[in-house]
């Protein structure tokens, strides 16, 4: 066996509270101490290992109360009429967040106020969030993703594709401008379909997956793209998958990303499940 595997072994067996020696758990807690690559992957074992555990019940789990509220506010702030204001919102996305993101500069401010009317509002922000396959707004990637899975959330985002056939939805992302091969991940978890969006300029794939009343979304771009500065992934995302393999985080309002490179491929999923839940769903060789 070779030192990095003998490593490995030591660590999982770590992770596992079996017992090691002295010198061994010396050895462990070296290694996580000064290799961020390690620390991640023992963390994600030992999620995974929890998960295990206690996966028949975890996950039947209902989304969490706060998230359906969260929706729920949005809904509500949408239909709001009270002289063109809208009810106040905690969340970090919302569907008043969308908007103004799109309407909140003073030019576009003082003409909504003008007009007086949330009607247009409204009109104007259906169209800007059911629309699959068009323009993103932002460049980066994973503001994108989790802007999109708002959508999932909501029902507003459009499958363009609806199929669990990788062949035919391939065929499909093909014929749509997307210029790589898209990556379909080994994750236990229904593929609902695929939809195409624009993030400035360059066709990006997007899947969707479900697992039990959990929703998935997956977002994929060219990762010469990201090279060249055409997308953006955030510097300490793109460190991670650099150094790491992975980069993963989760939100309390709404839920875990996972960011890795398949060949050239830069998946970015998003999912409302704890950690534990999305990371045992994937073959870890896959991230």
């Amino acid at each position: 066996m070779t030192a990095g595997n003998e490593l490995n072994a030591l660590i999982s067996a770590y992770v596992d509270g079996e017992r090691l020696d002295q010198s061994e758990l010396q050895r462990v807690q070296d290694a996580l101490a000064s290799r961020k690559e390690m620390r991640k992957d023992a963390e994600l074992q030992s999620a995974t290992r929890a998960l295990v555990r206690s996966r028949s019940s975890s996950l039947r789990h209902q989304p969490p109360a706060s998230m359906m509220a969260s929706i729920q506010g949005a809904l509500d702030e949408a239909s709001a009429t009270s002289n063109g204001r809208t009810s106040p919102s905690s969340t970090s996305w919302s569907f008043s967040g969308a908007i103004r993101s799109l309407f909140g500069t003073p030019r576009f401010a003082t003409g909504l106020v003008a007009l007086g009317s949330v009607v247009v509002l409204a009109a104007a922000a259906l169209i800007f969030l059911r629309s699959p396959s068009g323009s993103a707004a932002d460049s980066e990637v994973t503001s994108v993703a989790y802007a999109t899975f708002g959508n999932v959330l909501t029902g507003s985002f459009g499958i363009e594709r609806e199929s669990s056939n990788t062949s035919e939805l391939r065929t499909f992302f093909a014929s749509r401008g997307v210029e790589f091969t898209v990556f379909f991940p080994e994750v236990h978890a229904s593929l609902r379909g695929g939809s195409v969006v624009t993030i400035n300029g360059r066709q990006c794939a997007q899947l969707v997956y479900e697992a039990g009343e959990k929703k998935i979304y997956l977002l994929e771009t060219d990762n010469n793209d990201i090279t060249r500065g055409d997308i953006e992934l955030e510097h300490g995302v793109l460190e991670d998958v650099e150094q790491s393999r992975w980069h993963w985080e989760e939100r309390a309002d709404m839920g875990t990303m996972f960011v890795w490179k398949s060949n050239n491929v830069m998946c970015t999923a998003v999912s409302n499940m704890p950690t534990n839940e999305f990371s045992a769903l994937f073959r870890l060789e896959t991230l």
